[in-house]
């Protein structure tokens, strides 16, 4: 008898000869990682970006926790924007709540919906004040101080700077850095002031997201709720009744 005639076989693997559980978990997690609505695959790739470690306390010391749970929403995809309802309920429609002709994506709302380029100015102009201050004030070479302030004056927007060109500060993460600091000073000096510069804009970067946030919901909910009232108005329909043969396979419409 041929054993083959009682092996599982799939056209990209061939017969599985090997453990079938096993099989099945890897087949699985392929097919997870594969999908184009995988998220992780969608928000980061850590390594693409610079590994410094964030400030503790926006994290475990700060009063509010919005700028936090914010970050960690978008991480994980879950934000309640038009596009991921779209995606899982299909009861709006995906484009900008604003009036853009465009899909309203986690990343179209923090970094390119005009409605929010205001906070998003005010926010690169604060921490390019910043910036530009703390190099400044540590005596930092001007050949050095240049990339780095062109840097950050567009660290909120679709630049060079990002990988793939496209801005995720709102994800907690940062570009790959211009080239280390240095200063008159020791080495150790140079370190704690990088170490202070990218405190300074991940701080700025995730409590801009916290605000973007809190204004698309206000402005979500006014718009839900116009839409709601609207529907309210509109004439009621008279429902179909459904003969009682049918009533366990259609449902009332």
């Amino acid at each position: 008898m041929n054993s083959y005639h009682f092996t599982l076989y799939t056209s990209a693997d061939g017969y599985i000869e090997s453990n079938i559980s096993s099989f099945l978990s890897s087949a699985l997690i392929r097919n997870t990682v594969a999908h184009p609505n995988f998220r992780p695959a969608n928000t980061m790739l850590l390594p693409l970006y610079d590994l410094y470690t964030p400030p503790e306390h926006p994290y475990i010391r700060a009063s509010s926790a919005y700028s936090a749970v914010v970050q960690l929403y978008a991480r994980s995809g879950q934000l309640d924007c038009a596009y991921t309802r779209f995606l899982r309920f299909g009861d709006m429609s995906p484009r900008c709540l604003a009036g853009c002709d465009d899909l309203e994506t986690m990343h179209h709302i923090f970094v390119l919906c005009p409605s929010f380029d205001h906070l998003r100015n005010d926010a690169a102009n604060t921490v390019h004040m910043e910036t530009s201050k703390m190099l400044h004030n540590a005596d930092v070479p001007l050949s050095i101080c240049i990339p780095w302030l062109h840097l950050v004056r567009k660290i909120f927007m679709d630049r060079e700077h990002w990988p793939r060109h496209i801005s995720q500060y709102y994800l907690g993460i940062l570009p790959p850095l211009p080239p280390a600091l240095t200063t008159k000073a020791s080495p150790f000096q140079s370190k704690r002031l990088q170490t202070r510069l990218l405190h300074s804009w991940h701080s700025t970067a995730i409590r801009l997201a916290g605000r973007i946030w809190g204004n698309y919901q206000k402005s979500a909910r006014m718009t839900r709720r116009g839409g709601l009232a609207s529907k309210s108005q509109r004439p009621s329909i008279k429902p179909i009744a459904v003969p009682s043969f049918l009533a366990d396979i259609i449902p009332q419409l």
